[in-house]
């Protein structure tokens, strides 16, 4: 596994809305009902998440690296 050769190592996972919503709602363990909760995510959207031996932790949600509206 990538932790114990690479702890240190990103993953980018690139999707559109509903699977974006649909990987964070089961990273983050979210009820079907709030399937759709969070900030709209535009295009380009990121979300950053930690993992560790702690669990999952969701630190930056839709963040954008270019000017947007």
């Amino acid at each position: 596994p990538i932790m114990k050769t690479n702890p240190d190592a990103g993953v980018l996972i690139s999707g559109h809305g509903a699977l974006n919503k649909g990987l964070i709602a089961v990273l983050m363990n979210k009820p079907v009902k709030d399937f759709w909760t969070g900030i709209f995510m535009g295009n380009c959207a990121v979300n950053i998440f930690e993992i560790s031996g702690d669990g999952i932790k969701h630190t930056d949600e839709c963040v954008y690296f270019y000017p947007h509206e």
